[in-house]
């Protein structure tokens, strides 16, 4: 499944699920709220009517309880004028008063059968015995009325009657106050049932709204999880996407740097069964062999490796794999074309968790140019060296012997010198002045002319025998602080620099390897050389600055001096190159002394300059362990 598709669904599902959860719930709170009202409504309707059909049977009790009485009145009335009667229409008032009761009473029946709990107000055996006793009302009264006209006084018959009349109207009133009662009393029921009703209706609902509530408060809280939950896995899957992501950007990056770098990168696992399981492709441009064949045979590796080189290369490695030392090794290759190729290789261990070695990474570097470049450069130093002694030895042991026979000449000037003092008198006046000229100013002159060029021979073949020695000098390299190096150049020439009211700005400075007189040797030159050619007419300014770069270390000396004509800058590092003899001495072999130890040094030495404002000499000193 798509975790993806599954965090951006989820979500939207359960909270349909919950969406629908609470409309169920609204649902059957509101079925609940209906039927409690439905239930209290029907109560409240159901009591209306038994109030109704209870109040009927009381108005029928007291209508036949009137209907008796008024009948009574009319038979007194009869009675008292001896009138005849029929007691048809009598009796009709008060028989239909009975036929309501009656009525009522099975209406009140309905009622009691849809609402068992209520008790019957009256029963069939009540009504049976109202109408026996109206009954007997009737025949009491009809016998009455009869004797009463044919005896005109019978109180036997009087006294009958007025019992079944007495025991009518007690009944009635019995009933009456029966049927009072049990109103009063089923309204008191219903009332209390009412009440009950509207507080289960109540209660019911504060329950149903506290459940809804929590379950709201639950469904709320299980989706707030959900969403948490769900934005965690969200943010994981996009982690791991952008972790993938990078994954595969890495290995882009290593496999363009692995195929592009002009360096060899390879891994072996190191152990009981050592195994290439790298080789970058370059390693086919330069050993003729396909990283296949060390794939599948990882001797491949030792067997192009020079016979004579093969033994020390093999005993450095395995030192290395063993724990001592470290491998740099440089060794010769033999490609399949038998050509031979000058490899630097160097490995660096991959450790487990324990510190253990597991693996190996290694960098072979062609170094082929740069052998054949030391080579040409040992070969020049070799011809500098022989070119220096011949110098020495060819060059000085002629100038001996000028010098001596110069020391001779004069001081046979100075033999003859008596001689000359007397005989010039006795020259001629002309003869006298060409003999004066050419003893005491030409050949004294000429004397100084060679003494002159003697001394300047020799110290230029002392600048010759000063840079062979600096070609052939060992350097010893170390860690310098260029800082401390460039502030003790400026103290040994501070004299100048305070006599000559010179500003300086000095940089921060890198640190760098280097040989430490070469350095010093530098800085004083460049220094020099800045004081030297700065204008008199303003004041001067020397900077000296520098920065740290990927493979390198730049320094730099800045003024803003004479400057030099764009026709000399390039000459300016050649040796015995003066471009302002008028100005200054010298052999002009400062600035080529700096060129040799920066090119010693793996860097390089260049000018810029714009005439009339000033020059910058940079130099450069590759990086290297020291």
């Amino acid at each position: 499944m798509d975790m993806t598709n599954l965090c951006m669904t989820e979500p939207i599902t359960n909270h349909k699920r919950f969406a629908a959860g609470v409309w169920k719930m609204h649902l059957l709170i509101s079925t609940i709220g209906l039927v409690l009202i439905g239930i209290v409504g029907y109560g409240f309707y159901s009591g209306d009517r038994i109030n109704t059909v209870d109040a009927s049977l009381v108005r029928c009790a007291m209508k036949i309880k009137l209907e008796v009485s008024t009948t009574n009145l009319i038979i007194e009335g009869l009675l008292g004028e001896m009138l005849a009667a029929d007691f048809g229409p009598i009796w009709a008032p008060m028989d239909a008063a009975l036929r309501d009761f009656r009525s009522a009473v099975d209406e009140s029946k309905k009622y009691g059968a849809v609402l068992p709990f209520r008790p019957a107000a009256v029963d069939g055996a009540d009504i049976e015995s109202l109408e026996r006793k109206i009954s007997v009302f009737e025949e009491k009264a009809a016998e009455r009325y009869v004797n009463k006209r044919i005896s005109l006084l019978d109180d036997e018959a009087d006294r009958v009657y007025r019992l079944a009349f007495k025991d009518l109207i007690e009944d009635l009133d019995t009933l009456e106050d029966r049927l009072g009662r049990l109103t009063a009393r089923n309204l008191t029921h219903f009332r209390y049932s009412q009440a009950v009703m509207i507080s289960l209706c109540v209660l019911l609902t504060v329950l149903a709204a506290i459940l809804f509530r929590r379950y709201a408060d639950q469904r709320e809280r299980s989706y707030a999880a959900l969403a948490a939950s769900n934005e965690r896995l969200e943010n994981e899957i996009a982690e791991r996407r952008r972790s993938e992501e990078n994954v595969q950007a890495s290995e882009e990056r290593f496999r363009q740097l692995a195929e592009n770098i002009m360096d060899v990168f390879w891994l072996e696992d190191v152990g009981v069964a050592p195994k290439i399981v790298y080789v970058s492709p370059t390693f086919k441009r330069w050993s003729g062999r396909k990283p296949s064949e060390v794939y599948a045979d990882g001797l491949i590796f030792w067997r192009i490796v020079h016979p004579n080189d093969r033994k020390r290369v093999m005993l450095l490695y395995r030192e290395f794999t063993g724990g001592a030392g470290e491998f740099d090794a440089e060794f010769r290759i033999v490609r399949p074309d038998g050509s031979i190729r000058w490899v630097r290789s160097r490995g660096f261990p991959i450790r487990d968790a324990d510190g253990r070695m597991y693996r190996v990474a290694g960098l072979a570097q062609d170094i082929t140019k740069q052998k054949r470049q030391e080579e040409r450069r040992e070969q020049l130093v070799r011809e500098l060296k022989d070119f220096s002694n011949a110098v020495s030895h060819d060059l000085r042991a002629p100038l001996i012997n000028i010098k001596g026979f110069s020391r001779e000449i004069e001081a046979a000037l100075e033999v003859i010198r008596p001689v000359i003092d007397e005989a010039l008198p006795a020259a001629g006046g002309i003869r006298k002045k060409e003999l004066t000229a050419a003893f005491y100013e030409d050949l004294p002159e000429a004397v100084d002319f060679i003494d002159g060029s003697i001394s300047k021979m020799e110290r230029l073949i002392d600048a010759i025998l000063k840079l062979s020695r600096l070609e052939r000098r060992e350097l010893l390299f170390e860690r310098l602080d260029m800082n401390a190096i460039a502030q003790d150049t400026l103290k040994s020439l501070g004299s100048q620099i305070k006599t000559l009211g010179i500003r300086l700005s000095v940089g921060d400075l890198p640190e760098t390897t280097a040989d430490r007189v070469a350095m010093e040797q530098i800085f004083s030159n460049l220094v020099s050389n800045a004081i030297n050619y700065l204008d008199p007419g303003r004041t001067g300014e020397i900077e000296i600055g520098g920065e740290g770069r990927l493979d390198e270390d730049v320094f730099f000396v800045k003024d803003n001096g004479r400057g030099i004509k764009d026709a000399d800058i390039e000459k300016v590092f050649n040796m015995f190159e003066r471009l302002d003899t008028d100005v200054l001495t010298g052999e002009g072999m400062g600035l080529a002394y700096v060129r040799a130890l920066v090119r010693r040094h793996g860097g390089e030495a260049i000018c810029e300059s714009e005439y009339g404002v000033g020059s910058k000499f940079t130099f450069s000193i590759l990086k290297r362990i020291p």
